[in-house]
């Protein structure tokens, strides 16, 4: 399947263009970024979250991170759930752990573990986003096996990772969308699992 991953960034969205532009066969909405506070919900996911819902796009959010400790990464399992709550996905709930000062630490095992184990504890299908780099050097083998991934190379698909979904370019056009947006495949049949085992919500 083709498909976007969007966040506030890409403005208000015309959800009947991107579906008529036969270029998002699943849509991923940022929900929100970091621990809890007002201003770190995305202010888009509400309303980008029930036009695909509304339009029949499957869909999965994702949540930003900053933990630098799996108890700072619990932390952003708890806003992430308030801010999921009630709405249901045919697409993960990914993870999103890119950021150097999470490199430095040396400890994204620990906290991809945390939040993910904190959300799958609620029902979900959850995964982790990240550059194919990182995954390299920061995730070991057993953690890249036991959640689903999603890899982001740009220009070629990803060298050191296992993945059920590559993000291939952060420059993509498509209607309904104002200047770029994120652009996925994905190689696994997710919404079968998920729906099917009642996952996300359904």
């Amino acid at each position: 399947m083709n498909g976007i991953d969007v966040s506030q960034h890409n403005g208000v969205i015309d959800w009947e263009k991107v579906k008529a532009s036969g270029q998002a066969d699943f849509a991923v909405l940022r929900c929100g970024f970091g621990k809890e506070h007002p201003r770190q919900a995305d202010s888009r996911f509400e309303r980008n979250y029930a036009e695909c819902t509304r339009l029949g796009i499957p869909v999965g959010a994702y949540h930003y991170s900053y933990a630098l400790s799996p108890g700072d990464a619990e932390k952003e399992a708890e806003f992430c759930l308030k801010l999921i709550k009630g709405k249901r996905f045919q697409m993960p709930v990914w993870y999103d752990i890119e950021e150097k000062s999470q490199l430095d630490r040396g400890n994204c095992d620990d906290i991809a573990k945390a939040f993910c184990g904190r959300l799958e504890a609620e029902g979900y299908f959850v995964g982790v986003y990240t550059f194919d780099s990182f995954a390299k050097t920061n995730l070991s083998d057993k953690t890249k096996l036991r959640y689903a991934m999603w890899i982001a190379r740009i220009g070629s698909e990803p060298r050191y990772s296992p993945f059920g979904m590559h993000q291939y370019s952060w420059a993509g056009k498509i209607g309904g969308i104002s200047g770029n947006v994120d652009m996925n495949r994905c190689f696994l049949d997710y919404p079968k699992v998920i729906v099917g085992k009642k996952f996300n919500g359904n």
